[in-house]
């Protein structure tokens, strides 16, 4: 249900179907935005898209984490 192509916001996530970046929707969520609220900004969405987007940013923000903490040990490798 999250796509990314060059051809749509240059490539930012976004909802299939639509031209909402998934993080959007996130950020939303993640401020504490109610969902009533998230569903009337973006009509297009359902419930289920928006809890998707929310774990996909969730998930995506951990992966970032990961691979910056892998970044700083490899640094300091001699």
């Amino acid at each position: 249900m999250v796509v990314a192509s060059p051809d749509v916001l240059s490539g930012t996530p976004v909802v299939r179907g639509t031209r909402i970046p998934v993080y959007d929707v996130a950020a939303s969520v993640a401020a504490g935005v109610p969902m009533n609220r998230v569903l009337a900004a973006y009509p297009s969405l359902d419930g289920d898209k928006v809890d998707l987007a929310t774990l996909y940013g969730v998930v995506l923000d951990i992966l970032r984490a990961r691979a910056a903490s892998a970044l700083r040990l490899a640094c300091r490798r001699p």
